[in-house]
């Protein structure tokens, strides 16, 4: 480690950093408690772009890795010295940063990064109970030596998001398998809970993560998530555009596509077409629009909330 003086510590950390905070965008956090926990683990790793990072030995984080649209070729930012610049940027600590302990420095004990292979490895460490319960994890410490070294993929393209398809009628006797001839939405697309927006910092923080390609905000009346549009490695896709898993029916699909209920498929819902009543989806262009039916007072606490069906109808027309 680097000894510094305090006037070379007081000089900005970011000076010469390849920017990691403007290219790993922390999406979840979650601990492993129960083999279910595991194999959602497993699931989110099928996806590209998708990084855990385990903190401390016992917290798993879920990381998007894709450079920020707003990050400059040479490492600056667009929006450097502007207001636009989201608060999440202008009041993050560069001198007690994460991302650089996590993904420029030497690994520790403290951050340790992992894709599939890794968390294969670390499972075979684990032990659990006839409920699945975890009743042992590996000790952090000296955990990096027993998996196998971290390799970084090449960054992928950004998968498009899906476009929106027709309602259709049905009797109850007629009705199809939801699974024939779909897209494949569960399959191409991640979500993440979002509490919603009750002051100024929500907003920005949605203004940050938008800022991200293949990022977008899904709402409906009483739920808000963060969408990812991705792909699992596991999906093959015919030449009309449905798909089908690669591993069905095989012990190495996750539990959490084999249990999935396709008849409450809520990621069906998320993209039906026009205005369906269920929920709206917003990308970086339609920020704005979003942002300008909400009021807040001086410290930033919400005054003024839009209801969903004026959202609903704002959003639907741009």
């Amino acid at each position: 480690m680097t000894t510094l003086t305090f006037s070379e510590a007081k000089q900005s950390p970011c000076n010469g950093c390849s920017a990691p905070c403007c290219s790993y965008l922390p999406l979840h956090d979650f601990v492993i408690q129960h083999f279910d926990h595991l194999d959602y683990a497993f699931y989110l790793l099928n996806f590209a772009h998708i990084e855990l990072a385990l903190v401390n030995g016992n917290s798993w984080r879920v990381h998007y890795r894709q450079p920020c649209s707003r990050l400059l070729p040479t490492g600056g930012c667009r929006l450097h010295g502007q207001p636009e610049k989201p608060m999440v940027c202008q009041n993050y600590s560069a001198t007690t940063c994460f991302y650089k302990s996590m993904f420029i420095q030497p690994e520790t004990d403290a951050f340790l990064r992992f894709n599939y292979d890794r968390l294969k490895a670390y499972a075979n460490l684990m032990t659990f109970d006839d409920n699945r319960n975890v009743t042992g994890i590996p000790d952090a410490s000296g955990l990096k030596e027993q998996l196998p070294i971290f390799v970084e993929e090449e960054i992928p393209e950004v998968s498009k998001p899906l476009t929106h398809h027709s309602r259709q009628a049905f009797r109850f006797m007629d009705f199809p398998n939801p699974c024939d001839r779909c897209t494949s939405w569960c399959c191409s697309t991640l979500s993440f809970p979002f509490a919603g927006i009750s002051a100024r910092a929500n907003l920005d923080y949605l203004w940050f993560c938008l800022g991200f390609p293949g990022i977008e905000l899904n709402f409906a009346a009483d739920q808000w998530s963060i969408l990812v549009n991705t792909h699992c490695r596991n999906l093959l896709r015919s030449e009309d555009g449905v798909g089908r898993c690669g591993v069905f029916n095989q012990p190495e699909r996750p539990h959490h596509c084999e249990q999935y209920d396709a008849m409450q498929c809520g990621y069906k819902q998320q993209y039906l077409s026009g205005s369906t009543g269920f929920s709206t989806r917003v990308n970086l262009d339609k920020f704005s629009t979003l942002a300008e039916h909400y009021v807040f007072d001086d410290v930033g606490q919400l005054l003024q909330q839009p209801s969903f069906e004026s959202l609903k109808r704002s959003l639907s027309t741009t």
